[in-house]
């Protein structure tokens, strides 16, 4: 997958940027993207030392899951890194059953709704455990929707490895 060459370089030049995501030859067709900006200069050092690279680290690590926010590409320098996200062009999950529930003239979702997004969920979890990630940040402000329907998790600041042998107390 080839970039925008206008938005790498206002990625690197430039406090934000909006731009597509194409391929050599312009097919498929572009993605669009969600790139999040983070002025390191400006940051708490444990935010950009600590938590920024466990995002990053998680994001590598539970690439190309259907219910995963994908990171497509990072660009840091000493202001600012910005990394370069698939989209979720329907917002989070609270937005969602909040819209849907006024809708409804009812609160929350459906039954068969509910079950197909807790499945994703799920399987968004179990991927990121197959992954040797713990997610530790679970909530409906974390659980996007792409422009499909479909669930994306994020929200990857606060994962951490999996502990290689978890010791429990004594009862």
């Amino acid at each position: 997958m080839q970039h925008n060459a206008k938005l790498a370089s206002d990625l690197r030049d430039k406090h934000h940027a909006v731009g597509l995501w194409s391929t050599h030859n312009g097919h498929p067709p572009p993605l669009r993207v969600a790139v999040k900006i983070i002025s390191t200069a400006e940051a708490p050092v444990e935010f950009s030392q600590k938590f920024l690279p466990r995002e990053i680290s998680s994001l590598n690590a539970t690439y190309r899951h259907p219910n995963v926010v994908q990171l497509y590409k990072t660009y840091q320098n000493s202001q600012r890194s910005s990394l370069v996200l698939e989209l979720a062009a329907r917002g989070d999950l609270l937005e969602h059953i909040n819209w849907v529930s006024e809708r409804r003239c009812s609160p929350g979702l459906d039954e068969e709704e509910a079950r197909r997004l807790f499945r994703q969920l799920v399987s968004a979890v179990a991927h990121h455990r197959s992954s040797g990630i713990v997610h530790r940040d679970l909530k409906c402000e974390n659980t996007l929707l792409d422009d499909r329907g479909l669930l994306k998790l994020t929200g990857e600041p606060l994962a951490q490895p999996l502990p290689s042998s978890l010791d429990y107390p004594d009862s």
